[in-house]
């Protein structure tokens, strides 16, 4: 009897124990409690924590792209309009010379051509590539330190470096970029250990370059008789000669997309020479482009139009070849001396600004910024601004391209000023408008 009833107790004691544990096994809230538990027991292991680390870094890059959607990378998007800027240049130069059939002429070397009083320069010719102003326009560059002929700078052990913009190339380039204009490149009359360009000839300087200037040089003077005697130099050479040192673009074949009956075939496609008889650079329209040390040839320019306005207003001839100088590019300015980068004299100022002048100014953060000559970022300040006021023609630029402060900076001034120009024609004195591509 006793052992039955243990048997009945038993058998309900299990029964109540199933049905405890089928009601906590159906009860959402048990199943929530027991997950946690397992999850908080998972947290605490290696596996866990590793897993809680990498949501991390997840929803952080999440975050941060959605930040930097919102913000874009100012630097990346200067280089992306500086690539763009480089093909389209590329496209224009191949435009004008393959898919029009234009003839290109190289430069040609003209040793020791004769100026004032027996000083003498070293010139580079290239002639317009369009005949559309009929020859009547010219371009004379004054390049900076480093700039040489090709071989010179190859030998050298650190300016090879920037070979690339040697005088020759120099006088290609913008000869693409002003294809209505003769280019004109002269050579220092000293380059000071093969590195300091010296414009004797135009302003007093010393070993370095460093000018002294002077009310007047002759500067005017012996840069016209430089150009006349250019044009002398160039008549009398044989067309032999002449077209030996020509290069057809077109006849090495066209582009795709340039059918031959699409070409254009310019007079100066037909008749390379085209320019020969009727040279006389001393008599047209003159624009000056003057590159980091060549400036100070420009400054004494400036000295000489003040003094033959102020001092010599009878001087017709000189009055006449003053005004032929229609264009003047500062670009990028600098020399090693303590002062008179860029000139601060009002008198001087007033001078070139009535006389309707077209002024532009390149410049870039290797000269206006560097600490080492903060003079230059003030002095030019002072010019650019007084010019404007002064009711000048005047138009300026800065140019940051990506990358440190260098020579590789300073040069692309000269490689990219008119391109900028050309897209930002309206560009103010007073605007310091970031304009570089």
């Amino acid at each position: 009897m006793e052992r039955s009833h243990n048997l009945h107790s038993s058998f309900h004691g299990s029964f109540r124990s199933k049905e405890s544990s089928s009601t906590t096994g159906s009860d959402p809230r048990e199943k929530i409690k027991d997950c946690l538990r397992k999850f908080i027991a998972f947290m605490f292991t290696q596996v866990g924590v590793g897993a809680l680390v990498v949501c991390y870094a997840i929803l952080g890059a999440a975050s941060f792209m959605h930040i930097e959607k919102d913000s874009p990378d100012m630097q990346l998007v200067k280089v992306i309009k500086w690539r763009q800027s480089c093909v389209e240049q590329l496209w224009g130069i191949t435009n004008n010379n393959v898919c029009r059939g234009v003839n290109t002429m190289l430069p040609v070397r003209l040793r020791r051509v004769s100026g004032y009083e027996g000083r003498v320069n070293d010139v580079i010719f290239r002639p317009a590539i369009s005949d559309a102003a009929r020859g009547r326009e010219t371009l004379v560059f004054f390049g900076g330190d480093v700039q040489d002929y090709p071989e010179a700078m190859q030998a050298h052990r650190d300016n090879r470096h920037y070979v690339k913009w040697n005088l020759e190339s120099t006088a290609r380039m913008l000869g693409e970029n002003f294809v209505d204009k003769h280019i004109v490149v002269v050579r220092p009359s000293r380059i000071e250990f093969k590195s300091f360009s010296c414009y004797d000839n135009f302003v007093p300087s010393n070993n370095a370059g460093v000018p002294d200037h002077t009310p007047t040089h002759h500067a005017l003077i012996h840069l016209e008789r430089l150009l006349k005697n250019v044009s002398i130099r160039m008549k009398t050479m044989s067309e032999r000669e002449l077209l030996d040192v020509l290069r057809d673009v077109s006849a090495e074949g066209g582009l795709e997309g340039c059918r031959p009956a699409e070409r254009q075939e310019p007079s100066s496609a037909r008749d390379p020479l085209w320019w020969r008889e009727s040279l006389a650079l001393d008599e047209g329209s003159i624009s000056l482009v003057g590159f980091s040390k060549g400036c100070v040839v420009l400054n004494q320019i400036i000295y000489e139009f003040h003094y033959t306005q102020t001092l010599t207003p009878g001087d017709e001839h000189m009055m006449r070849l003053s005004g032929r100088i229609s264009d003047m590019y500062w670009l990028d300015g600098g020399h090693a001396g303590g002062k008179n980068t860029w000139l601060t004299a009002r008198s001087l100022l007033e001078t070139i600004a009535t006389r309707g002048v077209n002024i532009y100014i390149h410049v870039s953060p290797y000269q206006i910024k560097d600490e080492s000559r903060p003079w230059i970022g003030r002095e030019e300040k002072i010019f650019s601004s007084l010019l404007k006021k002064l009711g000048a023609k005047v138009h300026r630029y800065t140019h940051t391209p990506p990358g440190p402060q260098s020579l590789h900076m300073h040069f692309s001034v000269l490689g990219n000023f008119k391109h900028i120009q050309d897209s930002n024609p309206g560009q103010s004195a007073d605007s310091d408008e970031d304009t570089s591509n």
